[in-house]
Protein backbone atom coordinates (compact mmCIF):
# COMPACT_ATOMS: atom_id res chain seq x y z
CA UNK A 1 0.00 0.00 0.00
CA UNK A 2 2.87 2.13 1.16
CA UNK A 3 4.48 1.25 -2.14
CA UNK A 4 1.31 1.94 -4.66
CA UNK A 5 0.74 5.54 -2.67
CA UNK A 6 4.31 6.90 -3.32
CA UNK A 7 4.56 5.56 -7.24
CA UNK A 8 1.15 6.60 -8.58
CA UNK A 9 1.27 7.98 -11.97
CA UNK A 10 -0.63 11.18 -10.46
CA UNK A 11 -2.02 12.61 -7.53
CA UNK A 12 -5.58 11.57 -7.39
CA UNK A 13 -8.52 14.44 -6.07
CA UNK A 14 -9.90 11.69 -3.69
CA UNK A 15 -8.71 8.19 -2.53
CA UNK A 16 -11.52 5.67 -1.25
CA UNK A 17 -9.46 3.20 0.94
CA UNK A 18 -11.34 -0.32 1.56
CA UNK A 19 -11.03 -1.96 5.05
CA UNK A 20 -13.14 -3.75 7.34
CA UNK A 21 -15.42 -4.36 9.87
CA UNK A 22 -12.54 -6.56 11.46
CA UNK A 23 -10.59 -3.40 12.78
CA UNK A 24 -13.75 -3.37 15.59
CA UNK A 25 -12.40 -6.60 17.28
CA UNK A 26 -14.96 -9.16 16.18
CA UNK A 27 -13.51 -12.54 17.24
CA UNK A 28 -15.94 -15.76 16.29
CA UNK A 29 -13.64 -18.35 18.10
CA UNK A 30 -14.02 -16.86 21.45
CA UNK A 31 -17.18 -18.19 23.13
CA UNK A 32 -20.33 -16.47 22.73
CA UNK A 33 -21.05 -13.26 24.07
CA UNK A 34 -24.30 -11.44 23.87
CA UNK A 35 -24.11 -7.91 22.59
CA UNK A 36 -27.28 -7.30 24.45
CA UNK A 37 -28.58 -5.82 21.37
CA UNK A 38 -26.35 -2.82 21.38
CA UNK A 39 -25.30 -1.87 17.40
CA UNK A 40 -22.03 -1.05 16.81
CA UNK A 41 -21.65 2.11 14.28
CA UNK A 42 -18.27 4.06 13.25
CA UNK A 43 -17.72 5.21 16.47
CA UNK A 44 -17.40 1.52 18.29
CA UNK A 45 -14.01 0.99 19.39
CA UNK A 46 -11.20 -0.11 16.98
CA UNK A 47 -9.39 -2.87 18.29
CA UNK A 48 -7.72 -5.50 15.83
CA UNK A 49 -7.53 -8.62 17.22
CA UNK A 50 -5.62 -10.49 14.38
CA UNK A 51 -3.25 -9.52 11.86
CA UNK A 52 -5.62 -8.89 9.01
CA UNK A 53 -7.79 -6.27 11.18
CA UNK A 54 -4.13 -5.13 12.36
CA UNK A 55 -3.21 -4.53 8.60
CA UNK A 56 -6.46 -2.58 8.13
CA UNK A 57 -5.87 -0.19 10.86
CA UNK A 58 -2.21 0.57 9.58
CA UNK A 59 -3.27 0.92 6.03
CA UNK A 60 -6.32 3.02 7.23
CA UNK A 61 -3.33 5.01 8.91
CA UNK A 62 -1.24 5.22 5.83
CA UNK A 63 -3.87 6.37 3.49
CA UNK A 64 -5.02 8.90 5.58
CA UNK A 65 -1.44 10.52 6.47
CA UNK A 66 -0.36 10.35 2.83
CA UNK A 67 -4.01 11.88 1.72
CA UNK A 68 -3.01 14.54 4.34
CA UNK A 69 0.71 15.30 3.05
CA UNK A 70 -0.86 15.69 -0.18
CA UNK A 71 -4.11 17.44 -0.01
CA UNK A 72 -6.14 14.44 -1.29
CA UNK A 73 -9.49 14.07 -0.05
CA UNK A 74 -9.56 10.72 1.95
CA UNK A 75 -12.74 8.72 2.52
CA UNK A 76 -12.62 5.61 4.29
CA UNK A 77 -15.20 2.86 4.07
CA UNK A 78 -15.57 -0.20 6.46
CA UNK A 79 -17.07 -3.13 4.67
CA UNK A 80 -19.20 -5.69 6.56
CA UNK A 81 -19.87 -9.10 6.23
CA UNK A 82 -20.40 -9.73 2.63
CA UNK A 83 -22.66 -12.23 0.95
CA UNK A 84 -23.28 -13.78 -2.60
CA UNK A 85 -25.98 -16.54 -2.86
CA UNK A 86 -22.62 -19.01 -3.96
CA UNK A 87 -22.28 -20.20 -0.97
CA UNK A 88 -18.59 -20.03 -0.85
CA UNK A 89 -18.25 -17.33 2.00
CA UNK A 90 -16.71 -18.55 5.58
CA UNK A 91 -19.76 -17.54 7.54
CA UNK A 92 -22.96 -18.86 9.19
CA UNK A 93 -24.60 -17.71 5.98
CA UNK A 94 -21.96 -18.72 3.67
CA UNK A 95 -22.57 -22.15 5.16
CA UNK A 96 -26.20 -22.09 5.34
CA UNK A 97 -26.52 -20.85 1.79
CA UNK A 98 -24.18 -24.20 0.74
CA UNK A 99 -26.28 -26.62 2.53
CA UNK A 100 -29.70 -25.01 0.88
CA UNK A 101 -27.25 -25.37 -2.69
CA UNK A 102 -26.06 -28.98 -1.62
CA UNK A 103 -29.77 -29.61 -0.20
CA UNK A 104 -28.18 -30.58 2.61
CA UNK A 105 -29.26 -30.70 6.43
CA UNK A 106 -28.14 -27.63 8.02
CA UNK A 107 -26.14 -27.47 11.40
CA UNK A 108 -26.94 -24.49 13.48
CA UNK A 109 -24.01 -23.23 15.01
CA UNK A 110 -24.71 -20.18 16.80
CA UNK A 111 -27.03 -19.06 18.96
CA UNK A 112 -30.45 -18.27 18.12
CA UNK A 113 -30.56 -14.95 19.75
CA UNK A 114 -27.15 -13.94 18.46
CA UNK A 115 -27.89 -11.10 16.06
CA UNK A 116 -25.83 -10.76 12.19
CA UNK A 117 -25.63 -8.25 9.48
CA UNK A 118 -24.62 -9.48 6.05
CA UNK A 119 -24.43 -7.03 3.02
CA UNK A 120 -24.72 -8.48 -0.42
CA UNK A 121 -22.20 -7.77 -2.98
CA UNK A 122 -23.91 -5.87 -5.06
CA UNK A 123 -24.69 -3.46 -2.37
CA UNK A 124 -21.03 -2.80 -1.28
CA UNK A 125 -20.18 -2.07 -5.48
CA UNK A 126 -23.11 0.29 -5.54
CA UNK A 127 -22.08 2.00 -2.27
CA UNK A 128 -18.50 2.29 -3.23
CA UNK A 129 -19.26 3.88 -6.26
CA UNK A 130 -21.08 6.29 -4.38
CA UNK A 131 -18.19 6.79 -2.51
CA UNK A 132 -15.94 7.98 -5.15
CA UNK A 133 -18.93 10.79 -6.52
CA UNK A 134 -20.45 12.21 -3.19
CA UNK A 135 -17.71 15.69 -2.98
CA UNK A 136 -17.59 15.49 0.93
CA UNK A 137 -16.06 12.86 2.59
CA UNK A 138 -17.86 12.44 6.11
CA UNK A 139 -15.25 10.08 8.04
CA UNK A 140 -15.49 6.67 8.07
CA UNK A 141 -18.24 4.97 6.82
CA UNK A 142 -19.51 1.50 7.45
CA UNK A 143 -21.09 -0.76 4.42
CA UNK A 144 -23.12 -2.71 6.16
CA UNK A 145 -26.88 -3.52 6.01
CA UNK A 146 -29.94 -1.57 7.31
CA UNK A 147 -30.99 -5.18 8.57
CA UNK A 148 -30.30 -6.62 11.25
CA UNK A 149 -31.31 -10.33 12.26
CA UNK A 150 -30.95 -13.10 14.73
CA UNK A 151 -29.85 -16.57 13.50
CA UNK A 152 -33.73 -17.72 14.50
CA UNK A 153 -34.72 -15.47 12.03
CA UNK A 154 -32.66 -16.27 9.61
CA UNK A 155 -33.63 -19.75 9.66
CA UNK A 156 -37.35 -18.22 10.13
CA UNK A 157 -36.45 -16.45 6.83
CA UNK A 158 -35.19 -19.58 4.87
CA UNK A 159 -38.00 -22.03 6.13
CA UNK A 160 -40.90 -19.64 4.88
CA UNK A 161 -39.10 -19.69 1.28
CA UNK A 162 -37.19 -23.13 0.86
CA UNK A 163 -40.05 -26.12 2.06
CA UNK A 164 -37.48 -28.68 1.26
CA UNK A 165 -35.07 -26.71 4.44
CA UNK A 166 -33.99 -28.98 6.27
CA UNK A 167 -31.61 -28.02 9.53
CA UNK A 168 -30.68 -29.31 13.02
CA UNK A 169 -29.93 -27.87 16.83
CA UNK A 170 -27.53 -29.62 18.72
CA UNK A 171 -28.07 -29.73 21.95
CA UNK A 172 -24.55 -29.27 23.31
CA UNK A 173 -22.82 -26.87 21.50
CA UNK A 174 -20.14 -24.83 23.12
CA UNK A 175 -21.16 -21.27 21.01
CA UNK A 176 -18.66 -18.98 19.59
CA UNK A 177 -18.82 -15.49 18.29
CA UNK A 178 -20.40 -12.32 19.35
CA UNK A 179 -23.36 -10.64 18.04
CA UNK A 180 -22.64 -8.70 15.23
CA UNK A 181 -24.97 -5.92 14.49
CA UNK A 182 -24.58 -2.59 12.66
CA UNK A 183 -26.07 0.18 12.88
CA UNK A 184 -26.02 1.53 9.14
CA UNK A 185 -27.43 5.45 9.57
CA UNK A 186 -24.55 7.20 8.52
CA UNK A 187 -23.99 4.57 5.14
CA UNK A 188 -27.87 5.75 4.56
CA UNK A 189 -27.12 9.23 4.85
CA UNK A 190 -24.42 9.81 2.61
CA UNK A 191 -24.17 6.94 0.58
Amino acid sequence: LDYLLHHLPNVPSKIVYCSSISVYGIDSSLPYRSGNGVLMDENFKVDPIRTYSLSKVFGERLVTEWCNEHGVKCQIVRIGTVYDYSGQQNNFLGYLINAINKNQTFNVSAPLGQLWNFVYIKDICRWLFNAIRIAETPGIINLTSSENHTTEDIISIIKENYEEFKYSIPESTAFRGVDKGFCSIKRETHL
